[in-house]
């Protein structure tokens, strides 16, 4: 019997190829729906134009049937598409985010089983999962959106992270100075979110809080806060690395930044804009 959650990936995957296939299907049609577009145009200035003239006239009993019975046939064969909400689009690629770096989480730990099968499953499943972050250019897509909440300090932080990341796999940094440097980056986005949300008053930055006041929706504010014990594990982990205290698959780097990608993403992508 098939595991609960693959039942739900797939009926999720089957509704995703649903929609690809179907807007596939409607850009086929975009060049007919654009002739016949400028054909209707073109009816109504004609028709519009009408000079008032005396004279005979062609009868005109029949436009008003045609002109019915086009209108039927094309929201027969043209039902309007829906009307999309952008910002729900974004919390439904942030809610899979979400879901796939638990996924992601889960597969990484299986290296912990003494168990050449368990090794090799994790390791070809955790390096497709980085690929897919390459391919979708996530480190590129989180910088976009920490330029709408950040500031040029934070920015920096990040950039300093990532050239640590890629350093540490040459052995120019250790892992200490990458794990520091996440956790700057990390500190950094907190304190800049707080700043935007902050009363007089306050003094003490939580991510709750963030959440609380940030969230773009309830939706979005379920998610950060079911996601925020990601943060909670990631801020342990790599206080685990700076401590030079090993644990296997959580203290991977490759795992630890995988995972700060995502967190970021998810976080970043659920916010409301801020002036």
């Amino acid at each position: 019997m098939e595991p609960e959650e693959l039942k739900h990936l797939r009926k999720t995957e089957r509704h995703l190829d649903t929609w690809l296939y179907r807007y596939c299907k409607a850009g086929d049609a975009v060049p007919y729906v654009q002739k016949k577009l400028d054909l209707t145009r073109w009816g109504i200035h004609a028709l519009e134009n009408r000079p008032d003239v005396s004279g005979e006239v062609p009868s005109a009993s029949g436009l008003p049937y045609y002109a019915s019975e086009d209108h039927k046939i094309t929201k027969f064969a043209l039902p309007l598409l829906p009307d999309y909400n952008l910002e729900m689009v974004a919390t439904a690629s942030s809610s899979g985010t979400a879901n796939a770096a638990y996924i992601y989480n889960y597969v990484s730990k299986w290296a912990d089983i003494q168990d050449p099968k368990a090794v090799e499953y994790s390791e070809k499943e955790t390096e497709q999962y980085r690929e897919l972050q390459a391919q979708h250019e996530l480190p590129n897509e989180v910088q976009d959106l920490m330029r709408a909440y950040c500031s040029a300090q934070t920015l920096q932080r990040f950039d300093d992270a990532k050239k640590a990341y890629f350093s540490s796999k040459s052995g120019i940094v250790t892992r200490r100075d990458v794990a520091t440097a996440i956790r700057n980056t990390l500190d950094g986005i907190k304190g800049d979110l707080f700043e935007k949300v902050r009363t007089p008053i306050e003094q003490k930055a939580t991510w709750p809080k963030i959440y609380q006041r940030l969230a773009k929706g309830v939706k979005d504010r379920e998610i950060l806060t079911k996601n925020d014990a990601v943060r909670v594990l990631l801020y342990k982990n790599l206080t685990d690395v700076l401590k030079d205290r090993e644990h296997g698959s959580a203290t991977d780097l490759d795992n630890l930044w995988t995972q700060t990608l995502d967190f970021m993403y998810t976080v970043l992508n659920l916010l409301k804009p801020v002036s």
